[in-house]
């Protein structure tokens, strides 16, 4: 199986020799970024911005793929296989974990409640680390949104009134 899925890999630099090369990898950047993308993208030219006419979308991506994945400036996905008819998935979440069970942060909502694990925390030092609050990990919690705007109101009134007394 051939793989579909690319990235661009943004720490990788190359002077590419191939004119088709460096026109793919001109639109890759001013398409995608650091976005995943699908060869598919390239079968249609309305799907993509392009500053100047390029010919033939689909056989630029195919042939300037080669040359930009074997000198890694792009990522590929890999593929997932299994038995033959059997599916197969992935799921990628960001979890805090506490005391009471896993917070989900980021990524699809799964049911907890499903799965249960045969393992258990033992260490103190661990379960004391769970019971304190995450919101201060978390970068975007409400709670921190919050302490931050009271602070920054306190700063304010306090300077005020020191500007006041002058």
């Amino acid at each position: 199986m051939r793989n579909t899925i690319f990235k661009r890999a943004l720490e990788t630099t190359y002077k590419l020799k191939s004119d088709n090369s460096r026109k793919l990898l001109s639109i890759i950047e001013k398409n995608f970024y650091t976005f995943p993308f699908s060869l598919s993208s390239f079968d249609n030219a309305e799907n993509i911005h392009l500053t100047k006419d390029v010919g033939n979308l689909k056989s630029l991506a195919r042939l300037g793929l080669v040359e930009c994945v074997q000198h890694e400036l792009l990522h590929t996905y890999p593929i997932l296989a299994e038995k033959k008819g059997e599916l197969v998935s992935q799921f990628k979440y960001t979890v805090a974990v506490k005391e009471n069970g896993p917070y989900l942060i980021s990524g699809l909502g799964i049911d907890v409640n499903n799965y249960v694990s045969e393992y258990k925390i033992t260490d103190e030092e661990v379960l004391k680390l769970l019971s304190e609050p995450w919101d201060a990990y978390v970068p975007n919690s409400k709670k921190v949104n919050k302490v931050d705007k009271k602070a920054k109101k306190k700063a304010n009134k306090e300077k005020a009134k020191a500007e006041a007394k002058k």
